[in-house]
């Protein structure tokens, strides 16, 4: 979810490349809402991103993206 969100919100061919510190803190019930919060850090060229329902953090971690590479 978080990758497409972000996939989503660019247009410069960047794509995911890996993933890191993905934490679980919560099972996730059919139909419940989550909130998706993701920041770019530059320096770093990824993004942090969190995933709540309600007040209560369900998922967290680090996306980190790439260009395409051209053939």
């Amino acid at each position: 979810m978080v990758a497409d969100l972000i996939a989503a919100s660019r247009d410069d061919g960047m794509h995911l490349t890996g993933l890191s510190r993905i934490k679980f803190r919560k099972i996730v019930k059919p139909g419940e809402i989550l909130d998706i919060h993701a920041t770019f850090v530059q320096i770093k060229k990824q993004y942090v991103f969190r995933i709540t329902s309600g007040n209560d953090e369900v998922c967290s971690g680090v996306i980190l993206f790439a260009k395409k590479n051209k053939i």
